[in-house]
């Protein structure tokens, strides 16, 4: 995104040397358009996600008052380029956006169509890689799991071949949900396994192998490995102990 806006502004000067109007119409888009709904759109998600306190939760938490309010101003702004400017170069921006302000809003059917859209009208944008996620999970929020795992595995594959590791990331994320909603407990431990293997960052890795151990101590009463699992932790980020469950400090006592 940050690309199209600095190619805009080095298309200023071209436009009066070579009366481009067509150049001009994209750069007065982005400022009376594109430029306010994605700012609209950058602070509603930014609330969205410092309200997210568990990565692995199996639904999708409440937004805050605020992110909701701007969410439908995000989509009439983005609706109205589409409708006025469908040849400017922020087509495949304003159908991304629009798709995961949906989601927020848990319309899922409509964000999975804006998702589609995207992958099928701009299919040389780089963004089809991140509608490919979001398309996975708006299919898997309607439950529609045949359809959201095969496009999860399809933007898996995408994200380890160009080294996506923010992608990979969530692709993982969501596989682990998936299989904690289907009480498949056991593959969810090990997905956080290989997830922590991948060894994307630290602080996923501390979050992920929490989670091992919040799985063994909730859902299969193995209080050994969930000690384990919990110690484990600490290797990662020693801090991230501090602000979870008192799961925790229970095995601690109970090992003595």
């Amino acid at each position: 995104m940050k690309s199209k806006v600095f190619k805009s502004l080095l298309a200023v000067s071209a436009v009066f040397m070579l009366g481009g109007c067509g150049v001009w119409a994209d750069f007065t888009t982005y400022f009376n358009l594109y430029h306010n709904a994605k700012t609209l759109y950058q602070d509603a998600e930014e609330m969205i996600i410092k309200e997210r306190k568990d990565l692995f939760a199996i639904s999708e938490a409440a937004i805050p008052a605020g992110a909701n309010a701007s969410l439908p101003k995000v989509i009439e702004k983005f609706s109205k380029l589409l409708q006025f400017h469908n040849k400017s170069s922020y087509v495949d921006d304003a159908l991304f956006m629009i798709g995961k302000a949906f989601f927020y809003q848990r319309s899922y059917i409509k964000a999975s169509r804006k998702f589609q859209e995207l992958i099928a009208t701009q299919p040389n944008s780089d963004l089809v890689l991140d509608a490919t996620l979001w398309l996975a999970k708006s299919e898997i929020q309607m439950k529609k799991f045949t359809e959201g795992l095969k496009y999860l595995e399809e933007a898996k594959q995408k994200a380890t071949v160009e080294e996506n590791r923010e992608i990979l990331t969530e692709v993982y994320i969501e596989e682990v949900r998936y299989l904690k909603f289907s009480e498949k407990y056991t593959e969810a431990i090990q997905k956080l396994k290989d997830l922590v293997s991948i060894n994307l960052s630290d602080e996923i890795s501390a979050k992920a192998q929490f989670e091992v151990g919040e799985l063994y101590f909730e859902k299969m009463k193995e209080f050994s490995l969930a000690a384990d699992a919990y110690k484990a932790t600490l290797e990662f980020d020693p801090l991230s102990i501090l602000n979870t469950s008192q799961n925790w400090l229970i095995v601690s006592v109970s090992e003595k």
